[in-house]
């Protein structure tokens, strides 16, 4: 998790320090009356990355909690399950998919299994 955090954090600092960078030499050409639209989409680029950057370290973090939550769950659990048990169902299955030759069991996680038949 930490890795995860530390790579979106260097990736946001790296943006913030080129965008003060960019939008300096956007000042600076404005002020000259010099052509300045490349930089202004450089800009305009980067901040859409930075939003996606956000998006991104949002989603992971919720990931992380549900991955977190369903350790907790299964830390819980009996540590042999001889019947079917309703509220584990609920708690961890998002849908079963029945193909020709196997099963795809996906997981509120995010995670998808393949099943053989």
């Amino acid at each position: 998790m930490l890795v995860l955090r530390n790579d979106t954090s260097a990736q946001k600092d790296r943006i913030a320090e080129r965008l003060l960078v960019l939008q300096q030499e956007l000042l600076n050409r404005a002020n000259n009356r010099e052509a300045y639209d490349d930089v202004a989409e450089e800009i305009f680029h980067l901040r859409e990355l930075q939003q996606q950057t956000d998006s991104d370290e949002t989603t992971k973090a919720i990931q992380m909690e549900r991955i977190k939550d369903l350790q907790d769950f299964i830390g819980q659990q009996r540590n042999e399950l001889t019947e079917f048990d309703e509220k584990l169902v609920k708690r961890w299955l998002r849908q079963i998919t029945v193909w020709d030759d196997h099963y795809t069991v996906e997981l509120k996680s995010g995670v998808s299994i393949d099943v053989p038949v």
